[in-house]
């Protein structure tokens, strides 16, 4: 079955450009900047807040699920990830999205043959680099 989080902002438009002609936005490996600016309303400043404050709101978040998980607390570890993917859908970064409901599902099927760190260990690889970009075009310092 098809996840649903992803169609509810279907295709748009905005953007601004950089002196070489491209949107700085653009170039963030694994953001679809069509999809989120739709899901901010074609609103550039809107979504650029978005990224920045998911950068400063998620970027402990998988070593926060992992806590979760060591000291048994898989219901916070399942909402945490909930709410990744969920944001992640919002911004447009689509396979963060789908690494994050690998990674619930996961959580909710228990730890089986290393399937669940796998899917952390790809929501962590993916987060870093997302995260990364977001700190180069905004200026932002690294909440680590």
């Amino acid at each position: 079955m098809k996840d649903q989080s992803l169609s509810k902002c279907s295709a748009g438009s905005g953007g601004n450009k950089s002196e070489s002609g491209a949107d700085p936005l653009s170039l963030i490996e694994g953001l679809d900047l069509n999809q989120g600016m739709l899901c901010a309303a074609n609103n550039r400043k809107l979504y650029e807040k978005l990224l920045v404050a998911f950068e400063s709101n998620n970027c402990n978040t998988v070593a926060d699920i992992r806590v979760a998980l060591s000291s048994g607390d898989t219901e916070r570890a399942k909402r945490m990830a909930h709410s990744l993917k969920g944001l992640a859908a919002t911004i447009g970064a689509t396979e963060l999205h789908v690494a994050a409901k690998n990674t619930e599902d996961a959580i909710i099927s228990g730890p089986l043959n290393g399937v669940l760190e796998e899917a952390l260990d790809n929501v962590d690889k993916l987060m870093a680099t997302l995260l990364s970009q977001i700190r180069q075009i905004f200026g932002v310092a690294s909440c680590g």
